[in-house]
């Protein structure tokens, strides 16, 4: 007797679809936190993170957002020390109040990593300025976005700083004044994995709290799972520890690529300062000026050199530099 064949349940699919590999893994790929950041901590020179905080509150208003390049050293253990901030050339899109578009200057960015080396320092992260008090979330889409861009070139332990401004709250003292807010982060191994792997795609800007993918993932929300190509940012990131140091450099010359940029007047005044040559010429900024004249790679790699081994100037760059300075 001719037993019956058992019915295939049959998934409905639009004649000729296909199910490819990249649309079985994204069907696996659950969305998880990240308990811990690979970065064990970050510390911020003081005068590096007011400088750059003071610009943003004193002079933009915290209305219009500001990136910068963090550099200075990290640890076999992950602990990284901020000594110096980079702002490069950047403009605020008018449609955006999160994003920056950054000018990158391939040349000064050049200058800026070989000044950092001879200074036995390296780029270790970005920092995030908040232009936009009343939002609801960490960071945008767009940061979020930026923040695993140079997460995946910088390495495990490279991180992002964001600067808020805190406004008091109601209950507090009518004389209470809103505070400048430090915190920093990284992006989950997965998200960045997720940005490499292409996943990613434009930011809404009428959900900024939330990333957009180009596929399905498994998100668990709210005591549900569901599919999704949409993901709360904050499930993307890891807090990181912040405290601040007293870093080997001054924070004195004015900065590059803002409002006001220096001049030859500028450099007069700061190495006429007291003090011996090289610490008047222990600034990033000014060292950074200089290359605008000096050898990259020989006057300006031994200066820069004499900074770091706190060692003496030769006569021939004072004479230089003052000749540059006008004295």
């Amino acid at each position: 007797e001719r037993e019956p064949t058992v019915a295939t349940k049959i998934e409905k699919r639009p004649f000729g679809a296909k199910m490819t590999v990249e649309d079985m893994i994204a069907k696996q790929t659950r969305i998880e936190a990240q308990d811990k950041a690979h970065c064990a901590g970050c510390s911020f020179d003081a005068k590096a993170a007011d400088t750059f905080q003071s610009y943003v509150r004193d002079t933009l208003g915290f209305q219009v957002p500001r990136m910068g390049f963090l550099y200075g050293e990290c640890s076999d253990e992950g602990e990284v020390k901020v000594n110096f901030i980079y702002e490069p050339p950047q403009e605020c899109p008018q449609d955006h109040k999160d994003g920056v578009i950054l000018m990158r200057d391939e040349h000064e960015e050049l200058c800026v990593n070989t000044i950092a080396a001879n200074l036995g320092m390296q780029r270790v992260g970005i920092v995030i300025a908040h232009a936009n008090p009343e939002r609801e979330y960490t960071v945008s889409a767009q940061q979020l976005a930026l923040m695993a861009e140079f997460q995946a070139e910088g390495g495990q332990y490279f991180c992002t700083a964001a600067v808020s401004l805190i406004e008091p709250d109601e209950d507090d003292d009518e004389d209470e004044q809103p505070q400048v807010h430090f915190d920093c982060w990284q992006c989950s191994e997965q998200c960045v994995k997720l940005y490499k792997d292409g996943w990613f795609t434009d930011a809404n800007i009428e959900k900024p709290e939330r990333l957009q993918l180009n596929k399905d993932v498994v998100v668990h929300e709210e005591d549900r799972v569901r599919d999704s190509r949409e993901v709360d940012n904050d499930f993307l990131l890891v807090a990181v520890p912040i405290t601040s140091h007293e870093g080997p450099l001054k924070c004195t010359f004015p900065v590059e690529n803002r409002l006001i940029t220096a001049t030859g007047e500028d450099l007069k005044r700061h190495v006429s300062a007291p003090g011996s040559y090289t610490d008047r010429l222990s600034d990033f900024h000014l060292l950074l000026f200089l290359s605008q004249t000096l050898d990259l790679n020989t006057d300006l790699a031994l200066i820069a050199d004499s900074v770091r081994t706190k060692g003496e100037i030769q006569e021939g760059y004072r004479l230089i530099i003052d000749s540059i300075a006008g004295l």
